[in-house]
């Protein structure tokens, strides 16, 4: 079946509304990053990709997330894979991470479920405040567990990924 002809922002718009107001979401996440970094004249490129499940629930907050995530830079590859639980103790939010089989650390988050709850509304309204120009949409079709996907790219520049990160982490000091 032939995809709907949407706008890249009708794209993003449909994505964000279909995630709010669901209490359980299951995601597959594919992502590829490529960064290029310039110091006093001195440049590097790293190409990074990330793939893996997530699934979190909002009521009790809690989450689990299967990452594999590949780097390349300096000529070398580097590959880490690992399994994280998010949950939440005594009104805090925490991270269990295993990664690459290296054993358990729990991590504070240094948040709670309404700092979480702020942050994935300031990703959404972040994401709807940009221009349909700011996004691109791969012509070629995806097929994603059967089912037909559109992959939407977003350019960010070092300090737009700062403040963005900050904010939705609550921080704002990155």
């Amino acid at each position: 079946d032939a995809q709907e002809e949407l706008s890249v922002k009708e794209i993003v718009d449909n994505m964000i509304e279909a995630f709010q107001g669901k209490t359980i979401t299951e995601a597959e996440l594919l992502m590829d990053m490529d960064f290029g970094i310039e110091v006093q004249g001195v440049s590097m490129e790293m190409e990074t990709s990330m793939e893996g499940r997530v699934k979190v629930s909002l009521e009790p907050y809690k989450a689990y997330t299967e990452l594999t995530i590949n780097a390349n830079a300096f000529g070398q590859s580097e590959s880490v894979s690992s399994i994280s639980y998010i949950v939440e103790e005594d009104g805090k939010i925490y991270n269990y991470t295993n990664s690459d089989e290296a054993g358990w650390t729990k991590m504070d988050s240094g948040m709670d479920v309404t700092d979480v709850e702020q942050a994935l509304e300031y990703g959404f309204d972040w994401m709807r405040e940009k221009g349909e120009d700011e996004f691109s949409l791969d012509e070629e079709p995806h097929v994603i567990n059967g089912r037909n996907a559109y992959k939407v790219s977003l350019v960010l520049n070092g300090n737009e990924m700062q403040q963005a990160m900050g904010n939705m982490y609550g921080t704002n000091k990155l």
